[in-house]
């Protein structure tokens, strides 16, 4: 990106870092879903009278403080995050979609259905969420920032798998 001038040297310097170690392995760590234990484990631990033998139902994390994505992925949200505020489909909070529902005025015959998504990002179809990022992206307004904007082709190389393991800058 340096070298076909989409980004000039403190951009290239905050992308590298500035760490004498490097950047490190992502850490992976595990949430426990304590309250998907059984009543009956609960009540034993409880009492101190049964242990836990195994490990609960977890949620795995990977943590990428320091590592060699964390920059990258800061700078494509640099980008990127502009332009989804600007969607007509953003919530901010759930303050944000109390505002929205309460301006609406549906007919009377209809119904408000609220659902709870499971696994919904490792379900995404990879290759819709790119050209969704690219018709995006192609949206952005240049004076909305004070550096340069990459190419769309630079932003989806970065973000696309094909990228991963390649040098980028």
């Amino acid at each position: 990106m340096f070298d076909n001038g989409e980004i000039d040297g403190i951009t290239l310097d905050f992308l590298r870092g500035s760490s004498t170690e490097g950047p490190r392995l992502g850490r992976l760590f595990l949430l426990p879903k304590l309250h998907k234990l059984s009543e009956l484990v609960i009540q034993g631990i409880k009492k101190q009278t049964m242990a836990v033998n195994e490990l609960p139902p977890c949620r795995s994390i990977i943590s990428q403080c320091n590592s060699a994505t964390e920059r990258i992925s800061k700078f494509i949200d640099y980008f990127l995050i502009p332009i989804v505020k600007r969607q007509t489909s953003y919530i901010r909070d759930s303050g944000d979609f109390i505002n929205k529902i309460e301006s609406l005025r549906p007919d009377r015959d209809c119904l408000l259905i609220s659902f709870d998504c499971t696994s919904m990002y490792t379900n995404m179809e990879f290759n819709e969420l790119i050209q969704s990022v690219g018709r995006a992206y192609s949206s952005a307004v240049k004076e909305d920032y004070p550096i340069k904007l990459p190419s769309c082709e630079t932003i989806l190389k970065i973000v696309s798998s094909h990228s991963v393991g390649k040098q980028l800058f």
